[in-house]
């Protein structure tokens, strides 16, 4: 019994941080900055290093390039549909779009910079939410 108290007392000390967290001040102000004026329809964003890469409806995806302040643009097609993307993620080397609806698409950076298909499912009673880029 005793050796299990102390097991609980080493246990319990142990997962108490003494580091001070660091206060944080709240927001005065907010810049904002138009990028790009259009009707596209983004639905997910993703920040990688200093540019801003994106995708959404109709298969529209693309990058915000901070040094040379422009935006690149491209439309990916699937047999005779444009996909809705609603989730992005990138590693050090790839970009990786996902799609919603059915077929259910994942697409990342191919060799030669255009988007390549890496992944489909298709199912009869699709009805899932994807939510495995985090």
């Amino acid at each position: 019994m005793k050796r299990l108290l102390f097991l609980l007392f080493i246990g319990l000390t142990a997962c108490n941080s003494t580091e001070k967290k660091q206060d944080r001040l709240p927001y005065k102000s907010v810049d904002v900055e138009i990028l790009l004026e259009d009707s596209l329809n983004i639905r997910a964003i993703e920040i990688m290093g200093q540019d801003l890469a994106f995708a959404g409806a109709n298969g529209v995806y693309g990058i915000y390039n901070s040094a040379e302040n422009g935006v690149r643009l491209n439309r990916q097609q699937h047999d005779s549909i444009y996909p809705e993307f609603r989730a992005v993620a990138s590693t050090a080397n790839d970009f990786f779009m996902l799609s919603v609806a059915n077929p259910a698409l994942l697409y990342k950076t191919g060799e030669d910079g255009q988007m390549e298909l890496v992944y489909s499912e298709t199912h009869e009673n699709f009805l899932r939410l994807y939510d495995l880029l985090e």
